[in-house]
């Protein structure tokens, strides 16, 4: 015999069958640790930390950053970077690419 409690709900049916929680347990159950939620702020605090690191390299007249330093400091991959600097770049117009090669850097420039 089958209980139905009203945890689940069936995702696919067929043999790609899954099963998910219902999403009032999800939001029951979601706490410190949500992913969504923590990956928005991740990406965000990785955005704020990028746009600092640059306007302090900028007036110290140092180098900017390569898509290789970021990715060491914000712990994203390659084409996340990428996305987060095409973000930066329309939100700062003051962020611009010194190069279109592998070693490109982003750099914050005073007007």
């Amino acid at each position: 015999m089958e209980r139905d409690f009203g945890y689940l709900e069936r995702g696919r049916t067929g043999r790609g069958t899954d099963w998910r929680r219902v999403a009032s347990v999800r939001r029951a159950l979601a706490g410190p640790g949500d992913p969504d939620r923590d990956r928005r702020t991740n990406w965000e605090a990785a955005k704020t930390g990028v746009l600092s690191t640059l306007r302090q390299r900028a007036e110290r007249g140092k180098l900017g950053l390569s898509n290789k330093e970021i990715r060491l400091v914000t712990l994203l991959d390659r084409n996340q970077v990428f996305r987060v600097m095409q973000q930066l770049r329309a939100e700062a117009p003051r962020i611009v690419t010194e190069e279109r090669n592998p070693g490109a850097r982003y750099k914050f420039v005073d007007q």
